[in-house]
């Protein structure tokens, strides 16, 4: 069997495949692991074309050498190039798709007077509130003993949201995330507008949830939040509402205890 068999047996079903594969993986409600297969699968692909290409030229083309050598250095960087350009492609779509912030360089805002930061601690801004995160993974928001909201920090400084539970007033799910998996009702949608932010819609397009990562120090949360025989919990851009209950320019201290709502 020759090259050229081999080739079409083996090495193009290859590159179908890794075509095929980084295509689907990069493309369906995809983690961060998925992105890595969808890299991995497209660079196979490339480097089995430019194999394929460089014992094609110099064992089956019968050009002089130097003309070989012009074909191959022109198509090998344009093949590259294609690479490339396909990496950055996985890169907007895991930043579209997954539940994973990267940092902006904003300004963090305006402190509580009676909040003390820790050196190191990471803040989650609520309004004119504040709650610090000494360590992570934390849950900002938990009502009664279900976790609303619980994000981790990553060793290259990304904010991943590791659960997420809204409800509508009816106790209806709307949205959801664990472990990265991310999921909205027909009736709602989520978007990433840009990678440092997460947003939550409902069926009358009105926002449910926003998520922006401010810095590497902190974060804003405003949103809705509905727990079964529990006051909703609105977090709004100037205070938090809880039944009856206002907060504003509050320090609700370390989250370590649960979440700014501890079970009640």
């Amino acid at each position: 069997m020759g090259f050229v068999e081999i080739w079409w047996a083996i090495g193009f079903p290859i590159f179908l495949a890794g075509v095929g594969a980084g295509t689907t993986y990069a493309m369906i409600d995809s983690s961060w692991a998925e992105f890595w297969v969808a890299r991995i699968a497209y660079t196979v692909a490339a480097f089995d074309a430019v194999g394929f290409l460089a014992v094609w030229l110099w064992a089956f083309v019968k050009w002089p050498a130097p003309f070989r050598l012009a074909a191959g250095a022109l198509a090998v960087p344009i093949l590259f190039l294609g690479l490339e350009l396909t990496l950055r492609w996985v890169d907007l779509q895991e930043a579209r798709l997954s539940a994973t912030l990267t940092p902006r360089n904003v300004e963090t805002p305006l402190i509580p007077a009676t909040c003390k930061v820790p050196k190191g601690a990471f803040m989650v801004f609520m309004g004119s509130n504040l709650a610090i995160a000494s360590k992570m993974p934390t849950t900002i928001v938990q009502m009664g003993d279900q976790e609303m909201l619980t994000v981790d920090m990553s060793a290259h400084q990304r904010l991943i949201i590791k659960t997420l539970r809204i409800f509508d007033e009816n106790n209806d799910a709307i949205a959801r995330i664990e472990d990265d998996d991310v999921w909205a009702a027909p009736s709602a949608r989520y978007e990433k507008p840009d990678p440092t932010t997460f947003v939550v819609y409902d069926q009358n397009n009105a926002e449910l949830l926003r998520i922006s990562y401010l810095n590497i120090q902190a974060v804003s949360v405003r949103g809705q939040f509905h727990g079964e025989n529990l006051p909703p919990l609105v977090i709004g851009d100037d205070k938090v509402q809880w039944g009856d209950k206002t907060f504003v320019d509050n320090c609700f201290g370390d989250l370590g205890s649960g979440g700014i709502l501890p079970s009640q």
